[in-house]
Order: structure tokens, then sequence, then C-alpha cells
């Protein structure tokens, strides 16, 4: 775009910012804006690395400091990541993760869980360490949930329960959960779960969670593990029919050890005639898609559930206090979500950039920035670009003469959220025409042109 004035007085020209691919891009959408429109809506979202609804702005989960103080953590923009600079100026020592919110606005927020049973999980859980597990997603860091064993006999172990739910599946209702976790960090004793479960650790009836481990007392998968499996309460199942003879090879089912892992079960009503009724799913969540480990009927006993809605994250639903394991985000959603809306999920998981070390614009809502503007006082030689980015960013302005070389770096640093000047002294460059071009991210989003005279 080029800018004349034959006077070389004052200039003043406003430029509309474009992305490098010359189209805005379409608006930020998450795992429950996925959902909600296959049918199946959010019935309870966790995750303290993420937004996951394209719209959210709320808190996505508290820390607590050792005077017992608590801080909420919100997102850097919406729809976005953690803003874990929050945490790191709030827990100057020790920190845990007191309470992960609901995203999906039925308030099913997740606190650590009462004492189980005298056999498997006789004391009250632990609150994660919240500085135990950064990562980096999409150029960020931001902090999972690291999970740690205590024993069946002695306290420790990190768990998260809701014991009033609002909103969850129950009975034998239809539901779909999944949740990203670690390959890399796992055990084989009982139970690193999440999902529905029982209100009440004490009252030992039916479940339908998710279980991520080494576990081999009912089933196994290929290879060593860890797999994915479902947790039904009475076992640990990766297929359908028999459970008579224990242990249960699926040859079917691989092992799932990478860095991140996407893990989604699906339980279809009893008597449906789409779907399921018993669907396991899993991927890599870096990249790829689902892998199918069982779509077929539910291991016998199982005909119908009789879930009771509560919902648990580390353990299983009688407190069973023995795993390991890292959580990033899960969902309960209300309905058997379709194959396709799968794909979309875990399509939208990998775009989310999980152990990515570099920021792309599309994840950055870059659609919604301000246009920038750019003026030129021919008396003093001054321009003036400003701008506006909706996120922290890395920004380069460059001043590139007719040749093609950089005569001058303006900006070249991370600047916060919000609006900015940038100036440009012109008074010592030769007459000529100037192109002030603007990178986001490493990415072209705007340049403008600007006439040098004498």
């Amino acid at each position: 775009m080029r800018f004349k004035n034959e006077s070389f007085s004052l200039m003043t020209v406003t430029v509309a910012m474009v992305l490098a691919s010359g189209q805005e891009s379409s608006a930020l959408e998450g795992p429950c804006d996925i959902y909600k429109a296959g049918g199946t809506p959010c019935a309870a979202a966790f995750s303290t690395v993420r937004a996951l609804s394209g719209t959210y702005t709320g808190k996505l989960y508290q820390v607590r400091n050792g005077s017992n103080q608590t801080k909420d953590i919100g997102v850097l923009s919406t729809g976005y990541v953690a803003n874990s600079a929050t945490q790191d100026s709030f827990c100057t020592g020790r920190c845990t993760i007191s309470k992960i919110y609901d995203q999906s606005g039925n308030g099913n927020d997740l606190v650590k869980g009462p004492a189980g049973n005298t056999s498997y999980g006789p004391y009250p859980d632990s609150e994660a360490v919240a500085t135990a597990l950064p990562i980096k997603l999409d150029g960020h860091k931001v902090y999972g949930v690291h999970v740690t064993p205590g024993g069946w006999t002695t306290p420790g172990q990190v768990g998260y329960r809701v014991s009033n739910p609002k909103g969850t599946a129950k009975g034998d209702d239809p539901e779909t959960e999944y949740m990203v976790t670690d390959g890399t960090y796992v055990n084989g004793a009982c139970c690193f779960d999440f999902g529905n479960a029982e209100t009440d650790p004490l009252k030992y009836t039916s479940m339908d969670a998710i279980y991520f481990g080494t576990n081999n007392w009912w089933d196994v998968g290929a290879g060593s593990g860890p797999w994915i499996m479902a947790d039904l309460e009475n076992g640990v199942y990766n297929h359908g029919g028999a459970t008579t003879n224990r242990v249960h090879l699926n040859s079917n089912a691989p092992s799932f050890a990478y860095p991140f892992v996407t893990a989604l079960l699906k339980n279809n009503k009893a008597g449906a005639t789409t779907g399921g009724p018993f669907t396991i799913k899993g991927g890599n969540a870096q990249s790829g898609t689902l892998t199918t480990v069982w779509d077929g009927a539910r291991p016998d006993g199982y005909g119908s559930l009789g879930k009771a809605g509560g919902i648990v994250l580390g353990i299983g639903g009688d407190n069973s206090s023995g795993a390991q394991g890292n959580f990033y985000e899960g969902i309960m959603t209300t309905g058997f979500a379709s194959s396709a809306t799968d794909a979309a999920i875990q399509a939208n998981i990998v775009a989310a950039g999980y152990g990515k070390t570099t920021t792309s614009l599309a994840g950055r809502g870059f659609q919604n920035l301000s246009p920038t503007s750019l003026s030129y006082d021919a008396a003093s030689a001054i321009a003036r670009v400003a701008y506006s980015v909706e996120n922290p960013s890395h920004v380069r302005i460059r001043v590139v003469d007719f040749q093609g070389r950089v005569a001058a770096r303006i900006v070249d640093e991370e600047v916060a959220a919000g609006r900015h000047d940038a100036t440009w002294d012109a008074k010592r460059m030769h007459s000529g025409i100037y192109a002030l071009v603007m990178d986001v991210e490493g990415a072209k989003v705007w340049s403008g042109n600007v006439i040098v005279g004498r």
C-alpha cells in the first residue's frame, strides 16, 4: 500500500490490519462449543491450562499459599490459555491447587476429596502442588495438575471430587467424557480416574469414568501400556463381553505413551440403536487422529449403568489412593457424541498447542485487533504507528528501503496486551519510499509506506 504526499506536509493515513493469509480468521472455538453444536453439551469442564470455550473469560482454578490465602487464576485473554503470571507472582513459596473451576456454568467445582473406605482410601485427599507441572501450551507456560499417590493405608494421595453435582449424567443416561493426560507419568495402582463416580466414597455403587495407566487386574492392551480403559467400579475394562477370566487382552488397545494423550470414553443408554453402547478412543494430543480401542457391547454385568453423577479426578470411586498421573483438561457431557464430534474434539486439542514453544496466530484471537494506523509528519520527519494486540505478543516493526534492506528496527520485543504507539525518526534517512512492516509472533500482519523527502 503506497501513500504519496507531493507537498510533504502532515500526512495521516489509517491502514486496516490484515492477516498473513489475507483473510480474517474465524472466531476461537473450544471443546464445549463443539459439544454444544453436536447436541451433547458440557455438564462439567475442567482445565488449569486453558479455556474450554471460545467465549470463556472466567476463572480456571484457585491456588492456596502457605498462609492459607487463595488466588484465582484466569485466562490470558478470552477463550485462551491460563494467565500463569498471576500464579507466579502470588506463589512465592509453596502453593497448592485448592479448586478447579467448572467452566460449563453448572458450578461443579472440583475440591480435594474426603476419606473413603478403611481398606483402600481411608484418608482425606491432598491438593496438588501448584508449581509441580509446568508445561508449554501454544508457547505459554501453564501449569497442569500433578497427581501423586498415597497408599491404601497411608495419606498423601492427590485427589479431587464433586459430591453435589449438577447437570451430570445419572443412571443409564448417555454420557461422553475425555481428558488430556500424560503417557509418561503413570503406574498400575488403582486408580487414576476422571469422570462419573459416586457422590459418597463410602457408597460402593456404579461408575462411568476414564482410567489411564498400566493396571492389569482386569483388562490389558498391547505392549506394556499405559492403556485407556473405563472404570465401571467393579472393574477396569477396555473391551466388552466376558469378564469371568479376569485378565482379558484387547490387542486393538495400543499403549499410549505420548507426552500428551487424549483419552475418550462414551457410554450410551442400554438399548440405544445408534452408537456404542460402549466406546473407548485415544490418541496423541499433539498430532493425528483418534484410534478406536473398543466400540461395541459393554462388559458382562454392565447391561445398564447406575451412575450417581459425582465427579472424581485422580482417585477411584471409593477413594482408592495409590494412583499417579498428570491432568491438563477434561470434560463430561450429557449425550453420546457422534464420531464427527469426537474427531472435532481431537482436532481442537491438537490445535491448542500442547508442548508447543511458539505461538500461533490462529490461537491468539488476532481477528479482534483494532486497526493499525500510520501517520507521518514531514516537518519533523517523525512517523508514528499505533497498534493494539489482544494478547502478550512478540511484535517486530521494521523499516525497509526500496531495495529491500532493513533501514531501522522500531520495535522488536514482547509487548503487553493492549494499545501501543511506536515512532520512527527519519531525519537522517535519504529521500525515498520506505515500508514499515509489522510482524506478530513471526507472521506478517501489516505494512504501510512512508515517503521521506527533503
